[in-house]
């Protein structure tokens, strides 16, 4: 449906505006039925499938995963990691244990984090997929 023509809006703005709310409001409750629709599915199929599959996960598995890339990280952000994560250490203990500054302790396990969140992330998918067959 096209544009209307600037002389038809002109002589009955008033139509012009109540048949546009009209229609506004009638494409708004047809978007909500259909979002009502996608949640209704979600929650009578999604969910209890993702429920499923959450049960059955192998959390070793995972943890696998995590231990390896841990692993894989350079020598000094691993220990960085490890003192942070496994032996609750503040970053200005490790830093001042280290010798380092602080800032470079942050730099260090964010790029762990993210590395590793990537890696868990793929993993996961791979188990869930996995698990699906």
């Amino acid at each position: 449906m096209g544009k209307t023509p600037q002389y038809l809006i002109n002589q009955n703005v008033g139509g012009y505006l109540m048949q546009m709310t009209k229609n506004e409001i009638i494409r708004k409750v047809q978007q909500a039925l259909r979002n009502q629709e996608k949640t209704e599915q979600y929650r009578l199929h999604i969910i209890p499938s993702l429920l499923q599959i959450y049960d059955r996960l192998d959390y070793k598995e995972l943890e696998k995963h995590l231990q390896k890339e841990v692993s894989s990280l350079p020598n000094r952000q691993q220990q960085i990691y490890k003192l942070h994560n496994e032996e609750d250490l503040s970053i200005r203990e490790i830093a001042e244990n280290l010798e380092i500054s602080e800032q470079t302790v942050k730099n260090q396990l964010v790029t762990a984090n993210k590395r590793i969140r990537i890696a868990l992330k793929e993993a996961l998918l791979l188990i869930i997929l996995h698990h699906i067959q």
